[in-house]
This record gives structure tokens, C-alpha cells and sequence, in this order.
């Protein structure tokens, strides 16, 4: 639930989170049946509006998605403690969950509402899950379906995102071509990656947006490892 992962982030410290600003607690005379609980209310620009300025330069929009691959890798390597044996997950990371600081690596992340540990879900029996064009397709089958690797494919799609300047895809989720396949993702220009091989990051967004779970990298330590191999070696 959104309680358990945002508790056990608090409790952890992981820096780039929302916080808990009032635990859970019952409303008084209810009768034990409401429950609430209130975060903090995070303010500044959200990446939704970074996306919105044109002269954001390339080099800041790198450090960005770096710093939420460190920060969503540190979050995957965490356990709830209720739900030892799951990782935790996001499920729902699009840009309007993620607050900007006032330098590049400096956000905080919102949207917790259906993270989850995987080795349990929140919603058992629950309707197949509204996707929206950051959600991985396993997802469309029901909520239980996220792992890590679903929130690998929404931070691939936010990469393109935020290099090409729009979703691969559109405001709709991916649809398949007449053969059944996948809509290829569009490649990157040149002109969008100034820092390094257009090619190479597309590559890597290809593998990081496969339909078939399996097919992506399984970490974002990974894709951290990856991102690092692309970039110039600084000029001496």
C-alpha cells in the first residue's frame, strides 16, 4: 500500500521521497472504520514543466534521468519489513510525480498510490489496470504483474521523452502494428543526444521498453552502468 512503501521509506531515509507528515491513524469516532494518513506537499517545478521548457540544456536533462535511475535503484533494493521477501516497487512513475529541485539531481518523487512489494499485491482479484503511456503492457493484465522491470519501461519511456521532447508513442499506451508486434520505438536524432551516440541510447531505450518483461534490463543498476558507458570521457 501507499502507507507501507512511503513508511518504510521514511524509516529507511531514502532521500528523493515524499514524506510522511502524519502516520496512519483512525478518525476519531468512527468506530475504527476510516482511516488516514497526510504527507508533506512537495513544491517547485515538476518534470512535467521542465519538459515544457525548450532551453533546458541536454547536459541537465541527462543528470536528471541519471539521478532517478540512482534513485528508483535504491528504492528497488529496499523490503518493506511486513513483506520481507518483495522489492519494492513504484508502478505509476510519469512526470507529473516527480518534483524538481533546484539542481538537477535533486527531486523529489511522489505517486506512490499503488506502489507495491512484489512478493504481495494490494489488490488481489482487482480489474485489468488502465494504462497510460508510461505503463508497461504487463500491467494491462493487473497490478500483481509489476516487478522491477515495469519500472524500468516507464523510466525508458521517460528518457525518450525528455531527449526527443514527446512520447514515442503518443498520449496513448503502445499499440501493436498489423503483424501483432510492438510499435517499434522511434529512434533517436543526433541533434537530441549533443553528449553522445544517438544510436547507442536508443538501443538501450529499445531493450529498457521490450514488451516482453524478460527482454529488459532487470535493475536500474544496470541501466545506470549502461548510461555511464555512453558518456564522453571528460576533456583533460
Amino acid at each position: 500500500s501507499e502507507y507501507e512503501a512511503l513508511d518504510a521509506l521514511g524509516k529507511a531515509r531514502v532521500p528523493g521521497t515524499v514524506r510522511v507528515r502524519t502516520p496512519f491513524a483512525e478518525v476519531p469516532n468512527t468506530g475504527g472504520e476510516l482511516f488516514y494518513f497526510a504527507l508533506e506537499q512537495p513544491t517547485g517545478a515538476t518534470l512535467a514543466d521542465r519538459l515544457a521548457d525548450p532551453g533546458w540544456p541536454a547536459e541537465a536533462r541527462l543528470e536528471t534521468m541519471v539521478g532517478l535511475c540512482r534513485l528508483l535503484a535504491k528504492i528497488h533494493e529496499m523490503t518493506i519489513p511486513e513483506r520481507p521477501q518483495g522489492t519494492l516497487v513504484h508502478r505509476r512513475l510519469h512526470p507529473d510525480a516527480i518534483f524538481l529541485g533546484a539542481t538537477p539531481g535533486g527531486f523529489v518523487l511522489t505517486g506512490f498510490d499503488v506502489a507495491r512489494a512484489t512478493a504481495e499485491t494490494a489488490y488481489p482479484g482487482a480489474p485489468p489496470f488502465p494504462l497510460t503511456a508510461y505503463d508497461a503492457p504487463e500491467l494491462g493484465e493487473g497490478l500483481s504483474r509489476a516487478s522491477t522491470r515495469s519500472d524500468v519501461y516507464s523510466v525508458g519511456i521517460l528518457v525518450h521523452q525528455v531527449f526527443a521532447g514527446e512520447l514515442p508513442f503518443g498520449e496513448q499506451p503502445r499499440s501493436r502494428a498489423d503483424d501483432g508486434e510492438p510499435s517499434p520505438l522511434p529512434p533517436l536524432r543526433p541533434e537530441h543526444v549533443p553528449f553522445g551516440d544517438a544510436g547507442e541510447l536508443t538501443a538501450l531505450l529499445d531493450m529498457m521498453t521490450a514488451a516482453d518483461p524478460d527482454d529488459r534490463p532487470e535493475t536500474l543498476s544496470e541501466v545506470l552502468a549502461l548510461l555511464d558507458a555512453m558518456q564522453p570521457a571528460p576533456m583533460v
